[in-house]
């Protein structure tokens, strides 16, 4: 199993188109801050971007994507120009004019409003800011990601919201994580975990049947480790408790089979390990922060 694959499948999302800068020659400007997950994609061109006032610029080329899960300040600049002004309108076509024999740059903005999947690690662990090169993709086997397919549907800035754009969005998103974790070497974290083969035998079995009877015990023996030593290990390896990974993939799955029809709570509670209704509907709002009926899955 493609453990992976797997949890992407959960994600259901929002996006919204949130500017287009074409830029050339020396420029620099300041992005509104904003608390949503943002992906930046450099389409044309070379930049650099700052994260901080005090941080050091990094570059940034050609079908580079940087995520910034939590949001927070961002610059966008050339290497001379160091003083960003405040982004003014934020779809730009063919700026500075006077410069056109200079090479042009093309940067696209999405924000993502809502990420059904949010709160699972391979989500919620992203650094602060995350760079996913052009050559990571390829190395995933994408040879261009689906943010060059937005600028050319959603490039005239008229339609900003869609649900065309949340598909595409989607799109973008599974081919940043996937770049992001198959080529890299996390010392922590889920996909840390994942290359851990006592420890992947562990979350696969819980993917493979959430609603089994699990304790901290049997985890163990599958994972071939004591208690003890497993529950330290996963905690250490993932940032959280064994078992409250498995809750935390048990309401990710019931979250998904209630957007597939299944609105019977009952049904819904036992296939995810739980006797009581109640208890289910309890562990479901802890995790998401709504009951299903407040999610509009079922009637309340």
């Amino acid at each position: 199993m493609d453990i992976v694959d797997d949890v992407m499948r959960q994600f259901s999302l929002r996006g919204r188109l949130v500017y287009r800068l074409e830029r050339r020659g020396d420029w620099a400007c300041e992005l509104p801050e904003a608390g949503l997950f943002q992906l930046h994609c450099l389409l044309e061109g070379r930049c650099w971007y700052r994260t901080g006032d005090d941080s050091m610029p990094t570059g940034l080329s050609s079908g580079d994507v940087l995520v910034r899960p939590r949001g927070g300040p961002l610059s966008l600049l050339t290497l001379h120009h160091h003083h960003p002004e405040p982004m003014g309108n934020r779809f730009e076509y063919g700026s500075a004019p006077t410069d056109e024999l200079r090479p042009r740059v093309l940067i696209l903005g999405v924000e993502v409003e809502r990420i059904d999947g949010s709160t699972h690690p391979l989500i919620s662990g992203l650094p602060e800011a995350t760079l996913v090169r052009r050559a990571r993709f390829a190395e995933a086997g994408t040879r261009q990601h689906a943010g060059f397919f937005i600028d050319q549907v959603f490039a005239d800035g008229r339609q900003v919201e869609s649900p065309i754009l949340d598909r595409f969005v989607e799109v973008l998103m599974i081919q940043v994580i996937k770049a992001h974790y198959d080529t890299d070497e996390p010392s922590h974290g889920f996909i840390r975990a994942l290359r851990d083969p006592a420890l992947r035998h562990a979350i696969t079995a819980i993917h493979e049947n959430p609603g089994f009877n699990w304790s901290l015990e049997r985890l163990a023996d599958v994972a071939g480790m004591s208690r003890s030593t497993f529950s330290r290990h996963f905690t250490q390896v993932t940032g959280i408790p064994a078992m409250h990974y498995l809750t935390l993939w048990r309401m990710h799955t019931a979250l998904g089979q209630l957007k597939s029809g299944s609105t019977d709570l009952d049904r819904l509670a036992h296939t995810a390990g739980y006797l009581s209704t109640s208890a289910f509907q309890k562990a479901f709002k802890r995790v998401h922060g709504f009951t299903p009926s407040q999610a509009g899955f079922v009637a309340p």
